[in-house]
């Protein structure tokens, strides 16, 4: 065992701190950095190592702390990683020994009184912004990234804040700040679904992943602000998203564009759904372009499937802002249907929205809408839409309150 508290270290560009099987190093209060313009390589965990970091400054590495194939405990707790390239790398790991809260990741507000390139990294990725703060590659058992009990973990300044491939994760009591771009984007999602500046991205492989974001408890929601777009998750089994805040600040677009450039909460399945479930509920979208999205693709068969979005609080704000409040869009016109399949948008405010719900492409999959409140915004186009199915059968319409639709009401 070996301890190093309170140290201000500097550390040469060919540096790595590992920490090797049956080793354990603890950190406590130090200030870890590098001695030039070129970035240490950061801190490596071996399969059978123990860490517990608590309270230290970590910046200007490649890699701020790699866990690779990790089995033993690992504790992550009120640290700041500031300028590294990835801040946490979590790899082939059991997540059951992963502890992850309190952290700040960001990229500014130099710590490094030796730093070089102000509020962007050093060499060898000179002028580049943070790339991922918590990334998780291919791990077993749940990754939870914030504890409710504890401080909470805030991730700004970088292209994503937690990038998912093939994890299951819990995540609880985080804030996203200003995840985004400076640049004009299409209203609609890009094909490109690896787009960075994204708070949290997630890719799935339908078999067992599931990936819950915020919670019902005490201190379980999550908060985001000023991020391009919150979430995407592709082909999980199960995507619960709840009780969130998402929120957009920003100034009204350069002149001839229709909306803020943000993207609320998308999911995107692409291959079969059986036995797969979505429930995207009791969130709060301020000032938000498209708030809530589901996308499905090349399904043959659908089966088993649960489909839930209620009890949302959809709010554009003002008319420049809000193109969709929910927007369901599928490709399944040949789809062979099996079992219970479920598909409910129940009771959710939206409110000056120039398209409130739009369903694209259900045919054959029965959707309920039922008890949604919607206001449209007032214009002069026939874009404003209160209930939009277009190209879908099958639709059931209940109990809607539809207000100031300047022009249609219902588009089937």
């Amino acid at each position: 065992s070996f301890s190093i508290e309170n140290c201000t270290i500097y550390i040469n560009n060919s540096v790595t701190i590992s920490v090797a099987d049956g080793a354990d190093l603890k950190l406590y209060d130090n200030k870890l950095f590098s001695c030039g313009n070129v970035m240490w390589h950061g801190i490596e965990v071996a399969e059978d190592g123990e860490l517990d970091m608590q309270r230290n400054k970590l910046e200007d590495a490649e890699v701020g702390l790699n866990t690779r194939n990790l089995t033993s405990n690992v504790l992550i707790i009120d640290n700041v990683f500031n300028k590294n390239n990835v801040h946490v790398l979590i790899e082939q790991a059991d997540c059951n020994f992963i502890t992850l809260y309190g952290n700040t990741f960001s990229c500014k507000d130099l710590l490094n009184p030796y730093s070089f390139n102000g509020n962007t990294l050093e060499a060898p990725f000179a002028g580049s912004q943070t790339q991922v703060s918590v990334w998780g590659i291919s791990n077993s058992n749940v990754l939870k990234i914030g504890s409710p009990s504890f401080n909470v973990n805030a991730f700004s300044d970088c292209k994503w804040g937690v990038r998912l491939e093939d994890t299951e994760a819990l995540i609880l009591h985080n804030t996203f700040l200003d995840i985004r771009k400076n640049i004009t984007l299409m209203n609609n999602l890009p094909a490109d679904f690896l787009m960075p500046y994204t708070a949290i991205i997630a890719f799935g492989d339908l078999i067992a992943k599931n990936i819950i974001i915020g919670g019902s408890g005490l201190n379980e929601s999550n908060s985001f602000k000023d991020c391009n777009v919150v979430t995407i998750t592709n082909d999980y089994r199960k995507v619960q998203f709840l009780n969130n805040d998402i929120t957009n600040t920003q100034p009204a677009p350069p002149a001839g564009y229709t909306g803020s450039g943000t993207t609320g909460v998308t999911v995107n399945h692409i291959n079969n759904l059986n036995n797969t479930s979505v429930i995207i509920k009791n969130n709060n979208f301020s000032r938000i372009d498209n708030s809530i999205n589901y996308y499905f693709a090349n399904q043959s068969t659908i089966n088993d499937d649960h489909f839930e979005i209620s009890d949302n609080k959809i709010d554009g704000e003002t008319n420049i802002k809000g193109i969709r409040g929910i927007y369901i869009h599928g490709n399944i016109i040949n789809s062979n249907q099996s079992g219970f399949n479920s598909f409910t948008v129940f009771n959710n405010d939206i409110k000056l929205i120039q398209v409130g719900i739009a369903l694209y492409n259900l045919s054959g999959i029965e959707t309920s809408v039922e008890e949604n409140e919607i206001e449209i915004n007032w214009g002069n186009s026939q874009t404003r839409i209160g209930i939009d199915t277009r190209f879908s059968n099958s639709q059931y319409l209940y109990n809607n309150l539809v207000s100031i639709g300047h022009y249609i009401w219902l588009y089937v």
